[in-house]
């Protein structure tokens, strides 16, 4: 059995994360991945340059839960072995015993105690930042499970991460992920954006998101512009999550685009409270936050 050292806990890497989000803010990119109005379908003539990511999602059943692999761990870890002959480790709780390495290939071997898998997880971009692990009860069930945050997506006003909840199977260990595209569906679910031109000169849109109607100052300052802005919400090219002692917050980059064009420019970030409960997750407690002009 591979030997684990207490590196210390792992630390949040969310002033990382704001700095990443807040430049992306500043920028009209013209390398996106576009997710349309209906499920993955893109707008027509906006499909971009797809993020950057370090490797293709594994099948998993619809309910999105994947078993991890009986580990080999001169195969799993042979690919994650440094110069000191021992596998890189890129996140632990030491008092959980829980440690994550890199594995084979774009992989990762997982140990929790006395249970062991590997996964086919995409954990790295040319950004560098590292997986970030935490324990709780998250489902509520009065049993700890693991809740793992990879950044898996980034390139020019991309940046992606993507949730994972780790619980015990008699196998070994189980996971069920919130992947970008999850997040997606969810999202064009609740929102609904409208666009109209005030007197004063400014294009606004107003957002539905349930009961609430939120307003933003679209970032287009020429009036000649205005009608070339589309309705159509670009979603899912910033996705981060946090976690805290009130449990696993979300938040989701939206922005607007000139059509016929690959012009696309933020104008605020959906926060929502992430719930798991009987392996799925769900949005809930949707807000809006409008960047200021």
């Amino acid at each position: 059995m591979l030997q684990k050292r207490n590196h210390g806990a792992v630390r949040p890497f969310l002033w990382l994360m704001v700095l990443c989000v807040t430049g992306l803010v500043l920028v009209s990119c013209a390398a996106q991945q576009v997710i349309g109005n209906e499920g993955n379908e893109t707008e027509k003539g906006l499909e971009g340059v797809p993020a950057v990511r370090s490797g293709d999602s594994p099948d998993q059943s619809p309910e999105g839960k994947q078993e991890g692999r009986p580990v080999n761990e001169e195969n799993d870890l042979a690919d994650g072995l440094k110069a000191s002959g021992e596998p890189e480790l890129l996140a632990e709780i030491p008092e959980a015993e829980a440690a994550l390495y890199a594995g084979e290939r774009d992989g990762v071997v997982l140990y929790w105690g006395d249970k062991v898998s590997a996964f086919d997880w995409s954990y790295m971009t040319p950004r560098g930042i590292m997986p970030r692990m935490y324990l709780d009860d998250f489902d509520g069930d009065e049993e700890q499970e693991l809740a793992v945050i990879l950044y898996n997506g980034s390139g020019a006003g991309i940046s992606v991460e993507e949730l994972h909840i780790v619980d015990k199977s008699d196998a070994g260990l189980e996971d069920r992920v919130f992947d970008q595209e999850s997040c997606i569906r969810q999202l064009r679910e609740a929102v609904d954006l409208q666009l109209s031109v005030q007197p004063e000169g400014r294009l606004i849109g107003k957002l539905r998101v349930g009961d609430q109607v939120y307003e933003a100052v679209m970032p287009f300052d020429d009036p000649d512009e205005f009608d070339a802005v589309s309705d159509f919400l670009v979603l899912g090219n910033v996705v981060s999550f946090e976690w805290s002692e009130n449990g696993i917050q979300g938040v989701f980059g939206a922005a607007v685009h000139k059509e016929n064009s690959a012009d696309i420019r933020y104008f605020g970030y959906f926060h929502a409270d992430v719930l798991y409960r009987d392996g799925d997750f769900e949005l809930v407690n949707l807000r809006f936050e409008a960047i200021s002009p």
